[in-house]
Order: structure tokens, then sequence, then C-alpha cells
């Protein structure tokens, strides 16, 4: 009776242990593991990140974008058009807005600005 129950603690004790699947955003599932990384179940997903496409394209601000809003969270901001867009009030419910904007030549367009610091481990 002792090893029976020896062995269901030792069972137990692996199952306790046992990795979690997850399903990501676009539906492929990937296995989190105690370490705190995670992989791929199916290889083929795995090829997905094989290849990351970039965008080279310089940005340049345009002479009518003369106005500039800087981020209260990051150190960055950018420049808009004032004769285009004007700052509205942001939504009271979203934490995550920290500029609203409405199209001066359509005031059914607005567009919205926020930022968040995220930390990433090397």
């Amino acid at each position: 009776m002792k090893k029976i129950i020896l062995s269901a603690c030792i069972l137990l004790s692996f199952s306790l242990r046992s990795q979690i699947k997850a399903l990501t955003e676009d539906g492929k599932e990937v296995v989190l593991l105690e370490n705190k990384t995670w992989k791929f179940v199916n290889e083929s997903d795995e090829k997905t990140l094989e290849t990351i496409t970039t965008n080279d394209e310089l940005f340049e601000k345009t002479k009518e974008s003369t106005f500039i809003v800087k981020s209260k969270n990051v150190d960055g901001g950018f420049y808009y058009n004032p004769k285009k867009w004007k700052i509205v009030k942001a939504p009271e419910s979203s934490t995550f807005v920290e500029y609203a904007f409405n199209n001066l030549s359509n005031s059914t367009v607005y567009a919205f600005f926020g930022s968040e610091s995220c930390r990433f481990r090397p």
C-alpha cells in the first residue's frame, strides 16, 4: 500500500510541474516553459519567425507639420499639422491615450496617440 501511495505522489509531482499550452492571437499553439520562455507546438509555426519583414523607408517631417506633441511616458513624440488637426480631450475611459486629435476637414475622423514603457530582458 505504501508503494502505491509513494508512486501516486511521484506521478502527481510530475504532473504539477507540467508545461502549459496556450494560443497566440493568431491561433498558433505554444507551450509555456518553466524557465519563462516558450516554444511553438508545431514546427511549421516556428518558421513564421525565421523572416521578419521590416520597413527601411526613412520617415520625414513635412513642412506643414509644425507642432510637436511629446509623450508623457517615454522619450518621444511627433509633429502634426495644426491646420488639419486639433487636439481634443482624450476619452476618460482610456488610460492609454495621451492625446486625441480631431480632423478639421472631417469632424468624424479622430486620431489617438499613446505610448507605454516596456522592459525587455536580454
